[in-house]
């Protein structure tokens, strides 16, 4: 009996685990797409400067991100991120139309990380 209530409780803290986890990248990609919204805002208007100062930011909040996120998720779903946050601000120099089309890209594609990391009852039934 008490192996049963040690593998129950091993489960239930595994599970645990994994809702807080997807639960903490999900708050943690929508504060990015909030960031690309602000910073599409920025390039929208014309304030180029603020617009790259703001892509930075959000390169810098992304590199935290992934430090944990290598450790939750596999890492063939974070290289393409990585490659976009990185060259975002360097893209807010150049033409606009490209700048905006990178970041609505990261946004998708940030939201698709996030989508993913939702447990679904689907998936465990």
């Amino acid at each position: 009996m008490t192996r049963i209530r040690v593998s129950i409780m091993i489960l239930f803290i595994l599970a645990a685990m994994a809702a807080w986890s997807g639960v903490w990248i999900c708050g943690r990609c929508s504060s990015l797409v909030s960031g690309l919204d602000r910073t599409e805002a920025l390039l929208c208007a014309g304030m180029t400067e603020e617009a790259e100062e703001s892509a930075y930011a959000l390169g810098r909040e992304w590199k935290e991100l992934r430090r944990c996120a290598s450790v939750l998720v596999r890492g063939c779903r974070l290289y393409d991120l990585d490659r976009g946050y990185a060259g975002l601000g360097a893209r807010m120099t150049g033409d606009r139309r490209e700048a905006l089309a990178c970041a609505e890209e990261l946004r998708q594609m940030t939201v698709q990380l996030a989508e993913g990391e939702i447990p679904k009852l689907r998936s465990v039934f």
